[in-house]
């Protein structure tokens, strides 16, 4: 017992949350952008194993990482004795957690036009995801230094994992392959809309969280007191009803950016590397 509550002591332990932009969250931008620039140098023609395992390995960083952070915001030690209680609107489905659902797929699949699908998506909504968290960090620091690195952690691989993916799928990259993925984010909003409607009702009927508790998975709950993090500003006098909407427009335009971005890089990476061998 004495071992437990010492792991919750330090999962829990509290310190003054970062600041945006400080030498915490700047290391880390340095770290996944050498990282991930020495993934596209080196394996961007791995073998299609050699991929899968590299997925692999980042999907079982980010799994720990994510029982980690839940369990970090549901013990508490209260009197001495340690307190489990699950805060509902943390449950992992963001769109920053869905790489959680879609990388197991992206690393087992063999190549095929359905495992296009979860590269598509982690290439553009799930890098959108975590290139956002990375330049407007304010509302993920928090006061617990576990959840921090945890934070910084798992976007870092989301970067990191989409950022691989694109330079390994450099020559597949096309308006049907972007559509693909775009299908799956469709898929993913829908069901994050049911749980905020239905899977609300359900959790309150049953008990697990009072009625007017925060539930806003995909942050697009319908409840008026829900917030927007990163995107309340783009949307400025949107009326409640049509966040939703503006949600799903801006997260994919800026999908269908990074896809053209990696499309036009790469492309012309390839045309470079043709002149110089004719050279």
């Amino acid at each position: 017992m004495a071992f437990l509550k010492g792991v919750v002591n330090l999962v829990t332990f509290e310190t003054n949350p970062p600041e945006a932009f400080g030498g915490f969250h700047l290391l880390w931008i340095v770290v996944i952008f050498c990282i991930s620039a020495l993934a596209v140098l080196f394996l961007r023609d791995a073998q299609d194993e050699h991929f899968r395992l590299v997925v692999a390995v980042s999907f079982l960083i980010m799994l720990t990482l994510e029982v980690f952070k839940q369990l970090a915001l549901s013990l508490q030690i209260v009197d001495g004795e340690i307190i489990f209680d699950y805060p509902w609107n943390d449950f992992p489905f963001q769109l920053c957690s869905t790489p959680l659902y879609v990388l197991p797929f992206l690393a087992l699949l063999p190549d095929s036009h359905l495992r296009d699908v979860f590269a598509s998506y982690t290439m553009t909504f799930a890098l959108l995801g975590g290139i956002s968290v990375y330049l407007v960090p304010k509302t993920v620091f928090v006061s617990k230094a576990a959840i921090n690195v945890q934070t910084m952690l798992h976007h870092g691989i989301q970067i990191f994992t989409g950022v691989y993916t694109a330079s390994y799928y450099r020559r597949r990259i096309n308006r049907k392959f972007f559509l693909s993925g775009f299908l799956l984010f469709a898929l993913f909003f829908a069901v994050a809309n049911l749980l905020n409607t239905v899977g609300y009702d359900l959790l309150v009927s049953a008990g697990l969280m009072e009625s007017g508790e925060s539930f806003n998975m995909f942050y697009v709950s319908p409840r008026p007191e829900q917030t927007l993090p990163i995107f309340e500003e783009l949307l400025i006098g949107v009326p409640r009803i049509l966040i939703p909407i503006g949600y799903f427009i801006l997260v994919t335009l800026g999908a269908a950016v990074l896809a053209w971005i990696s499309y036009t890089v790469f492309r012309l990476l390839h045309k470079k590397t043709i002149r110089g061998r004719l050279c």
